[in-house]
């Protein structure tokens, strides 16, 4: 996902729920209203944190911004982990691009 435009827009996919269990976000997609407990995600603080974030459809220079204020880090290290954290969640379908 290398060189993504800033104003590329991400949601949450509908058939996706979180739940925090033990400090952990976990997504569970869902198949005909029920959990696939076969296919459980587990997030880091990162990948918890754009979750969040795309509740609302969001851009990747928004993205980029809110990370920088949430996160001390350098601007390319947060650029390099999101590209990677939006990349694993569309490969596994929890998030879409945004119309």
């Amino acid at each position: 996902m290398v060189g993504l435009s800033d104003s590329a827009t991400y949601r949450q996919a509908e058939d996706f729920v979180s739940r925090n269990i033990a400090g952990e976000t976990v997504l569970v997609p869902l198949r005909r209203q029920i959990g696939d407990l076969d296919s459980i995600y587990t997030l880091n603080e990162v990948a918890t944190f754009i979750w969040e974030c795309l509740a609302q459809p969001s851009t990747v220079g928004q993205l980029t911004q809110a990370l920088g204020e949430a996160f001390d880090a350098p601007p390319a290290t947060i650029r390099q982990d999101l590209e990677e954290h939006l990349g694993q969640l569309l490969a596994i379908g929890a998030i879409r691009p945004a119309a």
